[in-house]
């Protein structure tokens, strides 16, 4: 029988914490503390020309997606969470692991064609094209 010592498991809890908990926890924290000039297009205006003095070293999370849309990149760091630990938590021969597979990357893109949170019209479509 396979055991696992109590060092083990603990540093297997800590990276449990660390990444899927810890990371989404980050950008929430750096994005919340900003939410008032993130979700302000005037405000962020008045950022580039300044050259980004507060939200510069964040500018990556939120300059893909509209202003009240800030925080959009904790939702795609879940949903790769979510992607990359079914298999892991489900079991790789279980067939529930593709079906919630595809549940999740559908409910993902009602989110994305509801809302268009993109800046970029192409972006907002996913490669879905009307048919003429």
């Amino acid at each position: 029988m396979f055991t696992l010592s109590r060092a083990r498991v603990f540093a297997r809890l800590v990276q449990l914490l660390v990444y899927p908990v810890g990371i989404p926890f980050w950008y929430f924290t750096m994005l919340y503390s900003l939410r008032l000039t993130l979700s302000d297009q005037a405000a962020l205006d008045r950022e580039a020309e300044h050259k980004y003095p507060k939200t510069g070293h964040i500018r990556f999370f939120f300059s893909s997606y509209k202003p009240e849309y800030y925080f959009f990149e904790i939702l795609e760091c879940a949903r790769k969470l979510l992607m990359g630990s079914v298999i892991g938590i489900i079991g790789s021969d279980s067939t529930a692991a593709p079906v919630l597979g595809l549940v999740i990357s559908i409910c993902y893109i009602y989110v994305v064609v509801s809302f268009r949170p993109f800046q970029s019209a192409k972006d907002s479509e996913l490669g879905i094209k009307k048919k003429e």
